[in-house]
């Protein structure tokens, strides 16, 4: 039997390449931030939405939002995007 095959943790493909997000859903930024705001990551941070900044952020359309905020992070979902559009606001993609 080969190597491979005798060593389970072995298994499968694990790419190299592959880039690991915090999330934050839209219902949080619902939460904490008041209307005509601009969600940075440093002030996800103040705010404790997040820990540390030692990952990119991305924008995820779980949950509603009612406030027009102006988003400026590493990545959005098509969903999270077209959210924040609908009220008036704006995503930047950093």
């Amino acid at each position: 039997t080969p190597w491979y095959r005798r060593l389970p943790h072995y298994r499968g493909f694990k790419n190299p390449f592959r880039t690991d997000y915090q999330e934050v859903k839209l219902s949080q930024l619902d939460e904490h931030y008041e209307a005509d705001a601009v969600v940075t990551p440093e002030s996800l941070v103040e705010k404790k939405i997040l820990r540390n900044l030692n990952k990119p952020i991305k924008l995820l359309g779980n949950g509603k939002l009612s406030k027009k905020l102006t988003v400026h992070l590493h990545a959005a979902t098509s969903s999270a995007k077209t959210a924040v559009e609908a009220v008036g606001g704006k995503v930047e993609v950093i």
